[in-house]
């Protein structure tokens, strides 16, 4: 027979919780460092959500109105086809006289100003 040392697990019985975690820590604490290939930084563009700014808001607003009122004209009521048509009258208007009540209102909520209004 060879004498071969005998191999015991080791006991952690007696370690704390604040020990347990830093041995099981892993040893490269930024990935980027440990695995270059596998982390990949996308520098060039946010994937947040970013805020419209008073244009985007506007033409927003103006076609979830339009399609409201036609859904609501074809399913509930006739009348319902009046708010697509103030609606339209208002982008009308608006594209003459540069002015829109709803981009004010998106203004003084913090929209950012776009290049028409």
């Amino acid at each position: 027979m060879t004498d071969k040392p005998e191999t015991t697990a080791p006991d952690h019985s007696t370690e704390s919780g604040a020990d347990t975690l830093r041995r099981l820590q892993p040893q490269h604490r930024d990935l980027r460092k440990a695995i270059p290939d596998v982390y990949i930084e996308d520098t060039k563009r946010s994937h947040r959500m970013r805020k419209p700014n008073i244009d985007q808001a506007v033409l927003l607003l103006a076609g979830t109105l339009n399609l409201t009122g036609v859904a609501l004209s074809v399913t509930v009521s006739p009348c319902w086809a009046l708010l697509s048509g103030l609606v339209s009258l208002n982008l009308i208007q608006s594209s003459i006289t540069g002015l829109c009540p709803a981009a004010v209102l998106l203004k003084k909520m913090g929209l950012q100003s776009g290049r028409a209004f």
